[in-house]
């Protein structure tokens, strides 16, 4: 009997390299769960609902993407961390089977990647050769169960009806309308035990950001990151963009050698939001948008505006000066992000966890 089986309609990706999207991303959606399940809290669940509630409302949104920090493995970085497959498994199920999470994705195509919680607070800063060897290969086989199955990053047969093969990456691309993703991997192809050679992504995934970049598509080029491009903290971090500074110093310059327009990069991780972009006196032409949008849910403090970088020039290796800008307050509280792009510019809107608008910001691009 299917008369009680649920309909639920999706829209496919638009082909029209002109079409206006809409999406919403976020990132850090802390679920505590402790002693059996005694202590409980689900309010992030609201935060997915007050998001379908504008679906429901009749705002068009293309795609929900999450970046990083989906569960939290390591419940307090520290208190009754999951080692086991079936701990991981359980948890996304108790993460994924929330009501109005469940309900989200089930309608809109959701794209993901992972950050340090889905291993462990700090991602590899803190391994043991027994994290290496035991923890990291039961978190990532649950990580592609749940997360990377819902990416374009498994192939499929050649009659498209199935999915085949095994990922060697976790990086990927995809195209919508007016468009293009990059969704990097930047906690697992890290180096940090030398210093001469720090790494915050690989070779081959360097390689392949260049080249989608300078494909020659006329495109709003989105780079997903779990960790922020820009603004920089004003105490060090060796956990973002700004530790590595080498591999962020590359990719500018080939943005600006290549004269490439309309990048933006999308992340999470550091439990705040704003609208942030980076010039450069050398070329006025030259323009990077940084969205930060991050927690989804997260109970407890948050940062504060003034431990990031707000204005002047960046750290850099490199004689080239780039300046950053940040062009909205500092969200504190739950929230998400919508963006609106088109070829002309970005409308970014940040909503709080019950749907309440917060900030408003439209950046045209240069």
């Amino acid at each position: 009997d299917w008369s009680g089986v649920s309909t639920y309609t999706f829209r496919t990706a638009s082909r029209d390299p002109n079409q206006m999207r809409s999406f919403v991303f976020g990132s850090c959606r802390y679920l505590l769960k402790l002693f059996g399940g005694t202590i409980w809290d689900d309010r992030g669940d609201k935060t997915f609902r007050a998001i379908a509630d504008q679906i429901d409302a009749g705002i068009e949104t293309d795609a929900l993407l999450m970046l990083g920090d989906q569960i939290y493995a390591d419940d307090l970085n520290a208190f009754d961390p999951d080692t086991q497959l079936s701990q991981f498994f359980a948890r996304y199920r108790d993460h994924f089977t929330q009501p109005h999470q469940r309900s989200l994705m089930a309608r809109i195509p959701t794209y993901m990647t992972l950050d340090d919680h889905e291993i462990e607070d700090n991602w590899p800063h803190k391994a043991s050769h027994g994290d290496r060897t035991t923890l990291y290969p039961v978190a990532l086989h649950s990580y592609l169960t749940y997360q990377a199955s819902h990416s374009p990053l498994f192939e499929l047969n050649p009659e498209g009806t199935r999915i085949t093969g095994t990922p060697t990456k976790l990086w990927y691309s995809f195209r919508d309308g007016c468009c293009d993703f990059f969704i990097t991997d930047t906690r697992t192809e890290r180096q940090i035990d030398r210093r001469d050679r720090l790494q915050l992504i690989s070779p081959q995934q360097m390689a392949a950001l260049k080249a989608w970049l300078a494909d020659g598509a006329e495109a709003v080029k989105l780079i997903g990151s779990a960790v922020p491009f820009i603004p920089d903290g004003v105490d060090p971090s060796e956990d973002k963009w700004s530790g590595f500074l080498d591999q962020r110093d590359d990719l500018l310059d080939w943005i600006r050698e290549h004269q490439i327009r309309r990048v933006v990069f999308l992340s999470g991780d550091v439990h705040c939001s704003l609208v942030a972009s980076l010039s450069c006196e050398h070329d006025r032409e030259f323009q990077v948008i940084s969205l930060i949008s991050s927690a989804f849910f997260w109970p407890y403090p948050d940062r504060q505006y003034t431990e990031f970088q707000t204005e002047g020039a960046i750290v850099t290796h490199t004689p080239t000066h780039y300046r950053v800008n940040v062009h909205t307050p500092i969200v504190r509280e739950d929230n998400f992000t919508r963006v609106t792009a088109s070829l002309l510019g970005l409308t970014v809107e940040t909503f709080s966890r019950k749907g309440l608008p917060l900030t408003h910001t439209t950046l045209p691009f240069v």
